[in-house]
Order: C-alpha cells, then structure tokens, then sequence
C-alpha cells in the first residue's frame, strides 16, 4: 500500500465520518420570536425549510423550522422589533 493511497483512505474517512452541525426543530412561531427578539443573524429559505442561525455567543446555534411558504410579504416582516437592531441576512435557495 502506498503512501498516497493510506493518504487518500485517510482523507475519504475523515470527509464522510466527520460530525455534521444539526440544527434543532423548532416551531414557526420560535423563529418567529427569535427574530423579533433580535436573536437571529441569517435565515436561508428554501421551499418551505427555514434553516436559521441564532446570536448566542461563541459558537452560533442552527434552528430549522418548517413554514409557510415564503412571499414578499412575510420576508419582509422578518425584523426584529427594536429599530436598531440589526435585521437578518436572508438567503433563498433554489
């Protein structure tokens, strides 16, 4: 065996046995209050899914919570309540 091919196995193990950051299943209405509540600093929509990143120190938390579908409307409510806080980044994925 080689030692290109031991690098190679090497690195296949680490790619596919690597952890994986899950997000937590919440509720709509928690993402809902995260947002409004400043908490949130990225949503990324697709379909349905609302994966979210939550402001709470060092190592960020994901949420997932499954919604209605996205329209202008609703994305544009997605701010928080206090006027000065920053509102999220939102990113639509196909």
């Amino acid at each position: 065996m080689s030692l290109g091919s031991v690098a190679f196995t090497l690195w296949v193990l680490l790619v596919f046995l690597a952890p994986t950051e899950s997000a937590e299943l919440v509720t709509f209405d928690q993402l809902t209050q995260d947002v409004a509540a400043g908490r949130v600093d990225e949503i990324r929509i697709e379909r349905r899914d609302y994966t979210y990143r939550v402001r709470s120190g060092a190592p960020s938390t994901r949420k997932r919570a499954v919604g209605p579908e996205p329209d202008l409307a609703r994305v544009r409510a997605m701010r928080p309540a206090a006027p000065d806080a920053p509102a999220p980044k939102i990113i639509f994925e196909l």
